[in-house]
C-alpha cells in the first residue's frame, strides 16, 4: 500500500484523494508504529514536490517581479494543499513534523547555477517587498493581510533569515 504506483500512498497524496488518504490513515494507526512509514513516505513525497517546485525557477528572472510572484503563489498554494491534507487526513504531531521537515529541506537549498544562485528567503522578501509597494491598490487589506500571514508560515521553515 506504501509503496504501490497505482493506488498507493504516494499516488493517494498526488491526486489529494482525501477520504482514501483519511482511511489509510485510519488503518496505519491500528498498527502500533504503522503511522512512522505512513509520516516518512509523505514527508519524501512533499520534499520531492517541493525540490520539482525548485527546480522550475529560473534563476536570470530573479529580478522580474512577476517571475518571483508565480514563484512564491505556487510556494504559498503548495503550503495551503499539504496543510489541508494535514489538517482533514492526518491530524498528528508526526505528520506535522514530517511537513516541516520536508518543507525546511527544499526550502533552504540555494537554487540555480553557480552564475546566477538565489534563495528561497531572497525570494520571500522580494515578494514582499513587491507586495508591500504594490500595497492594497491591487487587493484589498484582507487579502493583503492572509498574504503577508501565509509567507510568515513559509519563513519559519527558513534556516537564513
Amino acid at each position: 500500500l506504501l509503496e504501490r504506483d497505482v493506488g498507493g500512498f504516494s499516488a493517494l497524496l498526488a491526486d489529494f484523494r482525501k477520504d482514501d488518504l483519511r482511511r489509510m490513515h485510519k488503518l496505519f494507526n491500528r498498527i502500533d508504529g504503522g503511522l512512522s512509514p505512513l509520516a516518512t513516505q509523505f514527508r519524501i513525497f512533499v520534499t520531492n514536490k517541493g525540490a520539482e517546485l525548485v527546480a522550475t525557477f529560473d534563476t536570470t528572472k530573479a529580478s522580474n517581479s512577476e517571475a518571483v510572484t508565480d514563484f512564491v503563489d505556487r510556494l504559498i498554494q503548495m503550503q495551503d494543499n499539504y496543510q489541508t491534507l494535514l489538517t482533514e487526513c492526518f491530524d498528528t504531531q508526526l505528520f506535522s513534523k514530517a511537513m516541516k521537515e520536508a518543507f525546511e529541506s527544499f526550502t533552504n537549498r540555494e537554487i540555480g547555477q553557480a552564475g546566477s544562485k538565489t534563495t528561497c528567503a531572497e525570494l520571500l522578501s522580494t515578494y514582499c517587498d513587491i507586495l508591500l509597494k504594490a500595497g492594497g491598490e491591487k487587493i484589498g487589506d484582507d487579502a493583503m493581510e492572509e498574504k503577508l500571514e501565509k509567507i510568515v508560515r513559509l519563513f519559519t521553515y527558513l534556516s537564513d533569515k
